[in-house]
């Protein structure tokens, strides 16, 4: 519903305010400006107009990004470098611990899926440390492969 309904107010958020970037994903909006004031007016005027549609801004905040980042979709996006929030990053490592002592089909699935998130920042200390001193990314694929292989077997038996 979000994509749709918010389409129009990107089309006009741009013709209005070009010095405003900005993106947007379903619900989260990050909004990003040299100039505080057209930045606040920019807010303001997409608070009223998404209160058309029948959505409304829960919280927003301007500051700098130079070092803070931008948080979204759980990745922190610096201008030189991206990394993951550290929520995710706690829960990432607790699982491939955990899995290294238990691995099944489910387990290696959810594993296989943190590579793939892992690809798309700066993570290659987070890897050293806690993805490869407990699992092999391969030993992962191959019993997801053999798992599938075996249930296609079962399907056309």
């Amino acid at each position: 519903f979000a994509n749709v309904a918010l389409m129009y107010i990107d089309h006009e958020m741009k013709r209005l305010f070009p010095s405003v970037k900005f993106t947007r994903y379903m619900d989260d909006v990050a909004f990003v400006s040299t100039n505080k004031r057209t930045l606040k007016k920019c807010i303001e005027w997409f608070k009223t107009t998404i209160k058309d549609v029948g959505m409304r801004l829960k919280k927003w905040q301007v500051f700098s990004i130079a070092k803070r980042g931008i948080h979204f979709l759980s990745y922190r996006f610096f201008e030189r470098h991206t990394v993951l929030v550290k929520r995710l990053m706690i829960r990432m490592a607790r699982r491939f611990i955990r899995a290294s002592n238990n691995m099944n089909v489910h387990v290696a699935r959810g594993i296989v899926s943190y590579i793939g998130i892992l690809k798309h920042c700066n993570s290659y200390n987070f890897r050293k440390h806690f993805l490869y001193p407990n699992i092999n990314p391969k030993n992962c694929r191959r019993i997801i492969s053999n798992y599938d292989k075996n249930l296609l077997r079962i399907k056309t038996a």
